[in-house]
């Protein structure tokens, strides 16, 4: 599950293209940015990599990775920008709520997809994960003066193990993925982004 393992908001993840999935000292990364067509940031702290957890490396993710890009695909996931405002999470979001149906969750009493960021957030303030780290992962602007103007980007190695020291997903995230299959269909690749752990 990409947004659980990443801390990053729906829209950034939904908007990536394959070429967004890079390599930065012999670690991959999701590279979030706003220069692909109809991407976009929230803030220029939004621009940033985010080690791709070892989790989804282990369940083939570069795999999956390897075959949109062979089958000569753009985006990295099957989103689409919608709207007048170009919105990439609308339709993802009505797909995440489906699966949480099927999986016997009520609305008004289930999970958001944004939610996953929060809950990451939260994991790592309790891990006790330095601030400034947390904000180099999640795209947040750093408290206080001398971090926000005189302290360095967070190296990748160190987002790496900032993301690889998080425990078990919670339990809603594993009710949610029970019986899911390791082999994604093809023809729904935007499972991946939404059902994977």
């Amino acid at each position: 599950m990409v947004l659980l393992h990443t801390g990053a908001r729906p829209a950034e993840i939904c908007q990536l293209k394959v070429r967004d999935v890079v390599n930065r000292d012999h670690i991959p990364c999701f590279n979030i940015t706003d220069e692909g067509d109809a991407q976009s940031v929230k803030t220029d702290n939004s621009k940033r990599l985010v080690p791709i957890h070892s989790k989804l490396i282990a369940l083939g993710f570069l795999h999956y990775v390897e075959q949109r890009r062979k089958q000569g695909h753009s985006q990295l996931f099957s989103c689409k920008a919608t709207g007048e405002f170009g919105e990439w999470t609308k339709n993802f979001e009505g797909r995440f709520a489906r699966a949480l149906s099927r999986q016997g969750f009520e609305a008004g009493q289930r999970p958001t997809a944004y939610g996953f960021r929060h809950a990451i957030i939260d994991e790592l303030q309790q891990l006790d994960t330095p601030e400034p780290v947390v904000a180099d992962l999640v795209g947040h602007s750093k408290k206080g003066f001398t971090y926000r103007h005189y302290g360095k980007q967070t190296s990748v190695q160190r987002l790496q193990e900032a993301v690889g020291n998080r425990g078990s997903p919670p339990h809603f995230v594993r009710k949610l993925t029970t019986g899911v299959p390791v082999s994604v269909p093809s023809t729904h690749p935007h499972t991946y982004a939404a059902l994977r752990a």
